[in-house]
This record gives structure tokens, sequence and C-alpha cells, in this order.
């Protein structure tokens, strides 16, 4: 699955490990644990258009990345630390060939019971399934 990939990719960052360790899990999972962590939801992953030759064998997938926090400028820290995790990252990860990542949205949030903010970052991955 594609994001176990980036996950895979992103937690190899060691600045970024430093401030979330391993504490991120998909979106509604890992509620009540440890600040600050990320959750994730996978919004589509499609097949990109054939070429003239037949099906491309490649895919586009829209994750969103959502870091939970204590105050804005711990939020802010993680943010910046999963962007340069993943800028201009490619390679094989969890069974993945990832192609490329590109940040296509962010945006801030919060939530007063209990307090977290967040970061709501959506990446557009295109990548294709590991030949063995």
């Amino acid at each position: 699955m594609i994001v176990k990939a980036i996950r895979l990719l992103a937690l190899e960052y060691p600045p970024l490990t430093a401030l979330i360790g391993f504490r991120w899990q998909p979106d509604g999972e890992g509620q009540g644990a440890a600040l600050p962590r990320i959750t994730h939801i996978l919004v589509d992953d499609v097949p990109t258009p054939p070429t003239q030759t037949g099906p491309s064998g490649l895919f586009k997938a829209r994750i969103q990345i959502n870091i939970l926090a204590t105050d804005e400028t711990q939020a802010q820290a993680v943010a910046t630390q999963l962007r340069a995790a993943l800028a201009g990252r490619r390679g094989f990860y969890g069974g993945m060939r990832i192609d490329s990542v590109f940040q296509v949205g962010d945006k801030s949030d919060y939530e007063s019971d209990p307090i977290v903010y967040k970061r709501i970052m959506d990446f557009i991955v295109t990548h294709t399934e590991a030949r063995t």
C-alpha cells in the first residue's frame, strides 16, 4: 500500500523521527496517544491515463497527512520536517517505487476539547508497484 511506503520513506528522516518518534497511524487510530503524532487518510489511488502503447503502469495517489500537536509551534515544526522528509524523494519503499511526491495543500485547524493543534497537508504521489 502506498501509505505504508510514504510512512517508511518519511520515518527514515531523523529530524522528523526526533519530533514524532514512530507515532504515525491511520486516521482514527491512536486516539489519546502522545503528541505530536501523525495520522493519514488515503484519499484516492488511481492509474494514470494510458500511453499510446497501453497502460502506463503508473498510479497517482492523494494522501492527506494530519499532524496533531500540543501547540501551533510544535505543529509547524513537524510540518516543516515532514515536508523536508518527502521533498524530492524517490526510490523503493514498502513494495512500491515512489516516482514523485508533491505537496498540493496545507491548512491549520484547532480542536478545543481536548486542545489539539492540527496541520492538514495533502500530497500527490506518483508510484508503481515494485516487481519482484
